[in-house]
């Protein structure tokens, strides 16, 4: 029985490679992007696959509840290029209404983009924020060179527990809002066809494909596919309803979302 609990735990976080910008983290890479992860955020099973987030892996984050600005810190060692992708997003899975601030720091002038704070009826779920830093795309560049993301989860809040706990998931930066990863990553990294489809999508990778995920645009799961373990699949989406749909490829590496349309 015990060899077969630790074989579970095994598979379960079988992670390799170090996660590629512009993903700072999946969670199924065994390290960040850039740096390294502090003590306070560690890799577990996903503990709500559902929703927005169906991967196997996510990271915990235990926040100091006491003290108001204790974070989590990416740092590049070198000024962060933002002149493509230059939008921060992640997925929160929280039990409390609260905000998470999103800063560039270790330049000569720091920058900042808070979240909404968390809808009631949000609470419990996947949620995903996007941080705005359109404004500072010469980061690099201008005097500001800042090399450093910084998170904060429930900024300034001093009333908490000792730890509080949080889910992330899929920290990543994109050259849009609304797109998941760069257009011109998903076309050198990833190929999906076609992409207005009657019943079924072809997808090949430059790395191995862990798992396929398509959902609606309200965040509703329609279709998972998980352990291909290979660098190309089709799937058959016949049985969905017509309409627009995202699909997330999860690969060893990088996790990329695809707009797809269902004729």
């Amino acid at each position: 029985m015990k060899k077969l609990l630790f074989l579970s735990l095994l598979i379960t976080f079988q992670i390799s490679g170090q996660c590629v910008l512009p993903v700072l983290t999946s969670f199924e890479c065994s390290a960040p992007a850039v740096g390294s992860y502090p003590t306070s955020l560690t890799t577990i099973e996903n503990p709500d696959k559902s929703g927005l987030n169906e991967t196997a892996n996510v990271g915990k984050y235990d926040d100091n509840g006491t003290e108001g600005f204790d974070a989590i810190i990416f740092d590049y060692g070198a000024a962060i290029d933002l002149s493509t992708n230059n939008f921060l997003k992640l997925k929160l899975h929280t039990s409390k209404s609260v905000q998470i601030l999103a800063k560039l720091e270790g330049g000569s002038t720091a920058r900042e983009a808070y979240s909404d704070f968390v809808d009631s009826n949000d609470l419990n779920s996947w949620i995903e924020f996007t941080f705005d830093f359109s404004a500072y795309s010469d980061n690099a560049a201008s005097g500001d060179g800042n090399t450093k993301i910084v998170l904060f989860v429930n900024p300034g809040a001093t009333n908490g527990n000792n730890p509080d706990t949080y889910y992330l998931d899929d920290i990543l930066w994109s050259s849009s809002a609304t797109a998941g990863l760069d257009s011109e990553i998903n076309a050198n990294k990833i190929t999906v066809f076609p992409t207005i489809f009657d019943t079924n999508i072809n997808i090949k990778s430059e790395e191995v494909i862990k798992e396929l995920v398509v959902y609606d645009l309200n965040g509703k799961l329609v279709f998972r596919k998980i352990k291909i373990n290979s660098n190309s699949d089709n799937i058959n989406l016949s049985k969905i309803a017509k309409g627009n749909y995202f699909l997330k490829i999860v690969s060893e590496k990088y996790i990329i979302n695809s707009r797809i349309i269902k004729k």
